[in-house]
């Protein structure tokens, strides 16, 4: 996956990225396209693996593998789209190897509006100036992936190997935003934990200012329709 660099994805990482009442939201929004770059052995190799396990004589393997969130592992747009999820997370987070895990990690979504709530949500809830960045969040997604035509996944890590958990962890998500079309991917993790008084007053000090991270011309866009079914 090649990192794209949008640069209104990093304002919105820093935006949303707060320490809040004692409770500490860190952001990531990137964009990815799907063109293999060092991990074509990761590309290779997967698509091997799940190539094989769609042959198996195994009826609990078979069942599995054809009935995967991203459709019958025997075809080959449905590794493509596991694997670029895969490689997007490898991306994201380079000090961890997601290569090992299980397609029923990952979850198809296939309302837009549940998708939007799910987000919104929590960050309602956490962050008092959320409502002066949501419409700007959903109309850059809008922008730069086209909501309408993208393939929706979320990830759920298993609890024993989540590498996103953390003491005092309050709430999380991971969603990616598949346009085939485009060739590209969108992936949001968002995640919040409560801190200490010590750490609050340490992170508050290193935060970046919000006034910077808030570009000027942030508004509803009438036009958006993203939740168009």
């Amino acid at each position: 996956m090649k990192f794209l660099e949008v640069y209104e994805f990093s304002q919105l990482s820093s935006a949303l990225s707060q320490v809040v009442n004692g409770v500490q939201v860190e952001a990531v929004l990137e964009a990815y396209s799907c063109k293999p770059g060092s991990d074509r052995k990761l590309y290779k190799s997967m698509d091997n693996i799940y190539a094989e396990l769609a042959t198996s004589p195994s009826p609990t393997v078979a069942e599995s593998i054809a009935s995967s969130p991203f459709g019958p592992m025997s075809e080959t747009s449905s590794r493509k789209a596991f694997i670029f999820l895969v490689a997007t997370l490898n991306a994201a987070f380079s000090d961890y190897d997601f290569s090992n895990v299980k397609l029923e990690e990952f979850r198809k979504e296939s309302n837009r509006y549940l998708v939007s709530n799910s987000i919104n949500t929590p960050l309602q809830s956490t962050l008092p100036n959320y409502t002066s960045i949501e419409d700007h969040l959903w109309a850059t997604l809008d922008r730069e992936i086209t909501l309408r035509d993208c393939e929706i996944y979320s990830f759920f890590p298993d609890p024993d190997s989540d590498p996103f958990y953390e003491d005092g962890s309050i709430w999380s998500f991971n969603y990616f935003f598949y346009n085939k079309k485009m060739k590209r991917v969108v992936f949001f993790h968002c995640r919040a934990r409560r801190v200490s008084v010590e750490e609050t007053s340490y992170l508050s000090q290193n935060a970046p200012s919000q006034k910077s991270s808030e570009p000027s011309g942030w508004f509803a866009d009438p036009d958006l329709e993203f939740m168009d079914m």
